[in-house]
């Protein structure tokens, strides 16, 4: 036979173009490589050194060839071998390293499918209630609801926990017609199915799609049945820390939580405190002031009450579930004047608006301003409307300059001739004005509008 008849088709050109450039006068081609078809079908490696011996009959070519075929072989036998231990020492230190159960399960499948120069696999994972469900894929980008999908094929692997080869999906009996449709779609026609086992059951199922011959090496199939020794338990142990990492989780975030709470609970504690106490020493100061001016109890008590649901409302007023301080001003104003009206039995007979701007403000400035507004009411209804007359009275915010404003306007009687704030001795009205001052750092003024009394408060 011709040279190019019996070696390999791929190798024929370049053959071809070494000895033409021998006979164009390189005169040696040392360790020329190739291959050679033998009749049964499979590959020789030959080796060859070529002259070119010149004579007056013509140039002719002296080859020395030599079969390598073995020494090929064994080498690429020890490049797979030494890329199967290497892949598998990278998946121990994965499995040692702490990753994730998923970052550990895609670097097994991707460096066992480079060692068996494959292209597509999946680990299938044994979930709770005995299903089976893709966790990792390579291979598969085309179908985007690969992962977490059932897999027939793994699902026949995990059930009898034995090796599965099959050959060809299409005439395989034991996959039913959804089955051999999946493996159609997936391109997967030919897989080999390796159960991951740890302690006599099976956690995951390793599939591989191979050429149709469905056929691995010896070596190969040592590989695989080593990897899958070494992830059949290491998949159970991640996926037990994974559990174990999740719960600890949920109980640091529930600690924490805890935690969040007592410190909530703490402050809002604290607040509370701090609230009772300044409203008992308001309420002290208040008794104390009542004594002082030597008024009868039958005179004291009812102005001392007024006075002390004043401050409950303010108190009442305040969320008890937040350790806020604040509140608004419209809605302070306006419990108290309705309660100060009911105390007085007024409620039906006098008309209490309260308008204007709303604001903001500390629970020690409503206390105190609860308190002036509610002597300023209590004043309108005894002085104002004291011959029983019907009447209204507005409490209107005024936020406009750069201090805020509440006015409390009645439709009374008006103001007697001569009337001073600053010279009347009823403790009301001096209550109001000391708060204002002190309480407030602001002031208190009344004045005859012609239709009533206009008190103004300033802070």
């Amino acid at each position: 036979k011709h040279f190019s008849e019996i070696i390999h088709p791929d190798d024929v050109e370049w053959s071809r173009e070494a000895f033409e450039t021998v006979m164009r006068g390189g005169d040696v081609l040392p360790n020329h490589s190739y291959r050679i078809v033998r009749l049964d079908g499979s590959d020789r490696h030959i080796t060859m050194n070529v002259s070119l011996i010149r004579s007056e009959n013509g140039d002719r070519l002296l080859c020395f060839g030599r079969d390598i075929t073995e020494s090929v072989e064994l080498r690429e036998n020890l490049i797979a071998r030494n890329k199967a231990l290497s892949a598998l020492s990278t998946i121990v230190v994965a499995l040692s390293s702490g990753s994730s159960l998923d970052e550990v399960l895609q670097l097994a499948i991707e460096k066992i499918l480079s060692a068996l120069n494959l292209e597509k696999g999946t680990i299938s994972l044994v979930e709770p209630g005995a299903e089976l469900h893709v966790r990792v894929a390579v291979g598969y980008d085309d179908i985007p609801d690969m992962i977490g999908s059932s897999c027939p094929l793994a699902g026949l692997c995990a059930k009898h926990g034995d090796l599965i080869v099959i050959r060809d999906a299409l005439t395989d009996e034991r996959l039913d017609s959804a089955a051999k449709e999946l493996a159609v779609t997936a391109g997967a026609r030919s897989t080999i199915q390796i159960p991951l086992v740890r302690g006599g059951a099976v956690s995951a199922v390793l599939s591989l799609a191979v050429p149709p011959a469905a056929d691995l090496t010896l070596e190969q199939m040592e590989f695989t049945n080593l990897a899958a020794g070494i992830l059949g338990p290491a998949v159970e142990n991640a996926r037990l820390h994974s559990d174990l990492t999740e719960h600890a989780s949920e109980l640091a975030m529930l600690y924490q939580a805890e935690q969040t709470k007592s410190l909530e609970l703490d402050a809002l504690a604290r607040e509370a405190h701090h609230r009772i106490k300044n409203n008992l020493q308001m309420i002290t100061g208040l008794l104390a002031i009542a004594g002082a001016e030597g008024e009868s109890g039958q005179r004291a008590a009812p102005r001392c009450l007024r006075q002390v649901r004043a401050i409950a409302n303010v108190h009442d007023l305040l969320s008890p579930t937040t350790k806020e301080s604040q509140l608004g001003l419209k809605d302070c104003l306006t419990g108290v004047g309705r309660n100060a009206l009911a105390a007085a039995g007024c409620g039906n007979c006098i008309e209490l608006t309260v308008g204007g701007d709303d604001r903001l403000v500390s629970s020690d400035h409503a206390t105190a301003l609860s308190i002036i507004v509610n002597e300023l009411i209590c004043n309108a209804v005894e002085h104002a409307f004291g011959d029983g007359r019907q009447g209204s009275i507005r409490t209107t915010i005024d936020n406009s300059g750069s201090r805020t404003i509440v006015t409390v306007d009645d439709n009374g009687v008006g103001l007697p001739p001569g009337f001073a704030i600053s010279e009347i001795p009823d403790s009301g009205l001096g209550l109001a004005r000391s708060l204002a001052v002190y309480g407030l750092g602001g002031s208190v003024d009344l004045e005859d509008t012609g239709t009533g009394t206009r008190a103004s408060v300033m802070f």
